[in-house]
């Protein structure tokens, strides 16, 4: 399951220190207004070569902090 049209990213660190990403997207199969659903997207980010790399997205529940 992916992500559709992400946007309003953020980076920042984690209580651990690691670089993670804030974000939204459409949530699948409803893409779009009116019946489209934006969620919110955290993601951990990490450089290859001097490039971002993001792992994700995860779609799956979170614990709390």
């Amino acid at each position: 399951q992916g992500v559709f049209g992400p946007g309003g990213q953020a980076l920042f660190e984690d209580e651990d220190g690691d670089l993670v990403m804030a974000y939204h997207g459409w949530t699948p199969p409803n893409v779009g207004y009116p019946a489209g659903q934006r969620s919110l997207f955290i993601d951990p980010v990490r450089f290859e070569n001097g490039a971002p790399v993001m792992t994700g997205p995860t779609t799956d529940p979170q614990p709390l902090p």
